[in-house]
């Protein structure tokens, strides 16, 4: 059996921003994986991505995350990717990463 609590609080890394402390979730909802799906044409467009990972942020960062660079995102996007290889999710693109 599986117990589930619905609202359960989602794992989460840390991030510093102007020295305060920020949680970003690296696992996501069946709404964030259909938005992602959606922009990024099912992982085939990059630069879409890239847009759909910034806004992905913005509930956790605020309003600064429009004024973060591009090296300090591709940097809290290769962390987000390593907690969620780490985790046993699907890298945005692949169709799994479970263990056949």
């Amino acid at each position: 059996m599986i117990e589930i609590q619905s609202g359960a609080v989602r794992p989460t890394f840390d991030v510093m921003l102007d020295g305060t402390v920020r949680k970003v979730p690296y696992t996501l909802t069946q709404a964030e994986m259909k938005r992602m799906g959606e922009a990024t044409d099912r992982g085939r467009d990059k630069e879409r991505a890239f847009d759909w990972f910034v806004e992905f942020l913005r509930p956790c960062l605020g309003p600064v995350v429009d004024e973060l660079d591009d090296l300090t995102l591709l940097m809290i996007m290769n962390e987000w990717k390593k907690h969620r290889k780490e985790a046993g999710e699907p890298d945005m693109g692949e169709p799994s990463a479970s263990p056949e």
